[in-house]
């Protein structure tokens, strides 16, 4: 047997041991990481749908507040809201999340029966069961478990609400297909989920900025540094800022998605304090910002990742970042003579 083949048929193995543990189980509850994105959500949506067509109890623990523009997809009950049941479950779904410390909450006070379901590469293992392959988003993961209780005769199918979720999830973690690691497949399984009648002008609305970014724009572009050697962008927005601007922390959070498009940018940065942490978003062309990220305690996709730093000292943690990210560009560079 080839590599290829052995590495279907064990990936066969544990869609097949997830399924078995369904299965068995009465109570299910799906968890996702710390401040879920879109692709998160998307995972959670279309699996709790599934495991209700399966007769399952199903809840999903939110440990943060879902944003408000979710509503259709999440349910306008659920949104702005925590999510922390006094129940301990059968099995509990650990989606889009590569570490544990990722989420807020001890794992084990919900179920000692942990399936995680992940698409980032290049971390430990955890869980019960441990599914991991590098797709460009876990929403893909999903969309072939169902495929596969499709296949062993199970009564469940793809709803408007699945495919809807599930595109959600792709468009989201591709940037609307920008990522040069978007693939036929992304394509193909995108193309059937809008057969399944995936809601795409829902889809396109969650992805509009907020008129209040636009204030919050013209205050950052003044603070750009851009480095031209390295074509490095980066900026830090304050918490003053945001208040001037009368704008939010999505709104700064949102500003990388816009830096990453400028051109002659191969990496850029947002580093945004509050009270003694700092969050670090980035994002690149061809930089491995996840390895970087993993650094300062974070992680993420190659192209697009992120971290919290506990630090009270804004500037240290900035000048070690993008020390880092130098010497990564660097060791590409001398890799590509």
């Amino acid at each position: 047997m080839d590599i290829s083949k052995k590495l279907e048929c064990e990936i066969m193995d544990i869609k097949t041991q997830i399924i078995e543990q369904i299965n068995d189980a009465s109570n299910i509850a799906i968890i996702m990481h710390d401040n879920p994105d879109a692709d998160a959500i998307g995972s959670a949506i279309a699996l709790e749908e599934i495991l209700k067509q399966l007769n399952k109890n199903t809840a999903i623990i939110t440990q943060n507040k879902i944003k408000k523009k979710y509503a259709q997809i999440f349910g306008k009950a659920r949104v702005n809201k925590y999510y922390l049941p006094n129940f301990y479950f059968d099995v509990l779904f650990v989606l889009d999340c590569s570490e544990q410390s990722r989420i807020s909450i001890k794992l084990k006070d919900y179920s000692d029966n942990i399936i995680v379901i992940d698409h980032h590469k290049n971390f430990n293992p955890y869980g019960t069961i441990y599914w991991q392959e590098n797709k460009i988003s876990n929403s893909i993961l999903i969309f072939y478990l169902i495929k596969e209780l499709i296949k062993q005769k199970y009564n469940v199918f793809f709803t408007e609400i699945i495919a809807t979720a599930l595109y959600m999830g792709i468009s989201g973690d591709s940037f609307n297909f920008r990522n040069l690691n978007t693939t036929a497949e992304t394509h193909q399984i995108s193309a059937e989920l809008i057969e399944y009648g995936a809601d795409l002008e829902y889809v396109n609305e969650i992805e509009k900025y907020s008129r209040s970014i636009l204030k919050l724009q013209k205050q950052v572009w003044d603070n750009l540094i851009y480095d031209e050697q390295y074509k490095i962008i980066y900026t830090v927005i304050s918490p003053q800022t945001i208040k001037d601007a009368k704008s939010t922390y999505e709104d700064a959070s949102q500003i990388i998605n816009v830096m990453r498009l400028i051109s002659d940018v191969d990496v850029a940065i947002v580093f945004i304090p509050l009270k003694n942490k700092v969050y670090i978003k980035t994002r690149s062309h061809s930089i491995n910002v996840s390895r970087i990220m993993k650094l300062f305690g974070g992680g993420g996709h190659e192209l697009a990742a992120g971290a919290v730093c506990y630090s009270d000292t804004t500037f240290s943690v900035v000048n070690s970042v993008i020390k880092k990210v130098k010497e990564a560009i660097d060791i590409s560079k001398r890799q590509a003579k």
